[in-house]
Order: structure tokens, then sequence, then C-alpha cells
């Protein structure tokens, strides 16, 4: 294989990728075939191999260490692992390839033209998404699922509490992984329009308002915040007034819940959710000497431990740090918040870079919301994230 295809095959594999996440979930429901999600896992793992054999890139040395630490230490966890070996490599399988991922990216390097049609790939993509979602909320429904599907199948209608509002899904696995999502692609978006985002940015900020996710609304408060500072600290007043206006707008919002409280319960509070969640950081809380530094292992916790293969008991939190120290332990935790911190500090460092900027914005809003809920509940959402940090380390290849 000469060296010039072998540099284009990972730019076309990396397409094929970020074109069959936001539509896995829907494909899966549609044939009822749980495997079809393998094929993003076997995307990343031959891009691996290309990163390992064909490239001579490295990602920066210290996010390469911590990675290929914090997988050692998930694949070490089948000595102490509480699941049986199928759901202990599920549990793996959730752990791990986001982060391979990133080293596979940050390893092959991609020029200004491939990254641009990255940008590009995503955007049409989540305009699919979101032209899906329009007819969703105007009362034209998608078949989500066909009828001979027994398994993996999307639920056709999410709703507000103990409402009839109807919380948007589109074609993604729920309206919490829409809003994830959302935030996601928002940050390709404000890089890929620049100066042209003021309008056309509303349709997503609007579909993901209509998720009624909390999470993905906390998220979104911080990626505006990451995204638009720099440009109100040096502005001039007219700008300054428009935020002020927009800031006294939410405080009137925020009021208008205050003194509707069974709105605010349905909306906001999702009726019992909140005190669901409370319970299970009190489980947590209280099981810490159990879970202490090696977890459950692998499969034990989390994401993974939901419709569990060997039938053991689900340990999940909707919190993403709280799942990590369950099924990692203390040690596990603490290498995967040093993967975060080492991408948000190389975001700073490398500012003038211009794939740091939805790198930032977009991590900056899931390292809030993950205090509210397991990111990885918005699979297409959080792999476009870690596919965004691993652009920001890649070193630029020539034209």
């Amino acid at each position: 294989m000469s060296s010039k295809i072998a540099t284009k095959i990972p730019y076309y594999l990396s397409i094929i990728l970020l074109s069959f996440l936001p539509f896995s979930s829907w494909l899966i429901s549609l044939t009822g075939n749980l495997c079809l999600s393998l094929a993003r896992d076997l995307l990343v793992l031959i891009l691996l191999l290309f990163a390992i054999f064909l490239v001579k890139n490295k990602p920066e040395k210290h996010l390469y260490a911590v990675i290929l630490l914090y997988c050692g230490w998930v694949l070490l966890s089948i000595f102490w692992r509480e699941a049986d070996l199928w759901q202990w490599l599920r549990g793996v399988r959730f752990a791990i390839i986001p982060f391979i991922l990133i080293f596979a990216v940050a390893s092959l390097g991609f020029n200004e033209k491939e990254k641009r049609g990255f940008y590009i790939t995503i955007f049409v993509s989540s305009m699919i998404v979101l032209a899906l979602g329009l007819l969703e909320f105007i009362g034209v429904r998608i078949p989500l699922a066909d009828n001979v599907a027994t398994q993996g199948t999307l639920q056709s209608e999410h709703l507000v509490g103990n409402s009839d509002i109807l919380r948007l899904q589109s074609i993604l696995a729920g309206p919490n992984a829409l809003g994830l999502y959302l935030l996601s692609v928002l940050g390709f978006w404000w890089f890929l329009l620049r100066g042209n985002w003021r309008i056309l940015v509303l349709l997503p900020i609007s579909i993901l308002f209509l998720t009624y996710s909390r999470s993905a609304w906390i998220g979104l408060v911080v990626l505006l915040m990451v995204i638009i500072f720099p440009f109100i600290v040096n502005t001039g007043w007219k700008k300054k007034l428009t935020l002020g206006v927009v800031f006294a707008l939410l405080l009137s919002i925020a009021g208008f819940f205050y003194f509707k409280p069974d709105l605010a319960d349905d909306l906001i509070l999702h009726g019992n959710s909140s005190s669901l969640r409370a319970a299970q950081i009190e489980r947590v809380s209280e099981a810490r000497f159990e879970i202490g530094f090696l977890g459950r292992g692998a499969g034990g916790a989390g994401m993974s431990s939901q419709n569990r293969f060997d039938g053991g008991p689900n340990y999940w939190t909707e919190n993403t740090y709280l799942d990590v120290f369950e099924e990692f332990g203390l040690v596990g935790l603490i290498l995967f918040l040093a993967i975060l911190v080492l991408a948000i500090r190389q975001s700073n460092c490398s500012k003038e870079k211009k794939s740091s900027v939805p790198a930032l914005a977009i991590l900056s809003a899931y390292l809030v919301s993950g205090f509210f809920i397991n990111f990885y509940t918005g699979q297409a959402g959080v792999w476009l994230l870690f596919f965004a940090i691993g652009l920001m380390h890649s070193k630029e290849k020539d034209e």
C-alpha cells in the first residue's frame, strides 16, 4: 500500500464514522440488530491500526501516557470484576473505545482541508437530525422501530414529567441523547459558520431546549459562556447591552417558574427524577468503602450495567463521575479526570490552533453536565467530543 493511499484511508474512514454516529441508534432500532453498533468500534480499531503501523505522528505525550494507564486499569479490572466475562467485555467497550478514538485521531494528524471535511460532514448529518426533530415537533411521527424489531428499539414517545408535553428525541436514543449530541454539534457549528452563526445556530439551540433535558440546558449555558465571553470582553456597548437584555430575560424566566412551582416541577425537575438521582448519590456515598480504590470492575456499574447480560444489579447514578468511581474505583476516577484536565490544559495552551475552539467549548459543557447525567448517555455526542479532543491534539500534516 502506497503512503499516499495510506494517508487518505483514515480520512475516509473518519468521514464514515462521523456520518454513522447520529444514525446508529435509529438503525439498531429499525433492525433490532444490536451488533450494528459494533461498526463504530470496528472503524475506531482500524483507525488505531493505521495510527500504530503507518503514521509517525504521536499525540501529546502526557495525554498519551494517561490514556494508556486508564485503558490498562480498565483491562486489569478483569481480576476483581463483579460481572461475568461478557458483561465485563461490554463495560470495557463502553469505557475505552472513545479514548482509543482520541489516541487514533491525535496520532494520525489531518490537514486543514481534511478537518474542514469533518466539520462539513458533522454539519450535514446534524441538519438531517434537526430536520427530523422539526417534523417530530409539528406532529409528524418518525418511524423509530420496525414491527419485527424485538430488542434495542427506541421509545416512540417521551413526555415531560406528569404532563403531556412532548420531549423531542429525533432519531437519537432519547431526549437526553439528542440534547448532548446538539451540545457537541454547536461547538463545531460555531467554528464552521464563523460570523454567519447568529441566525442559524438558533435552530439547534431551539431543538435542544425542546428536549427538556436539564443536563443539556446546563451544558448549553456553559458552552455559550465559553464561546461568547471572549467576544464580549473587548466589544462595544451595544453587544454588552444585548448580553444584559438576555441575562434579564433569563432572570424573568427563572422568576416565572418560581411562581409556577407545579409547572417547574414538570419542566425542570421531571417529577420524581431528581429524588431518584439523590437516592443514587446517597447509595454510592454509603458504599464508598466497598467501592474503594478498585471499584466493581468493567461492566459492574454505569451505563454498561443497564440491561446487563448477566442479570446483575443496575448500578447507574446518571452522574458521570460517580459512575466512573463506582465502576473503576478511586484510581480509575483519578485517571479519568486526568485525561479531561489534560485536554482542557492543552486547549488553553493552543488557542492559536483552530481545532482547539470546538474542543474547549464542547468539553467545558460536558464537564459541567456530567454532574447531572452520565454523558455516555449521548453516545453520538460524546464520541464527537472525543473526536474533537483528538483533532486538537493532532499534529498538522502537509496539504
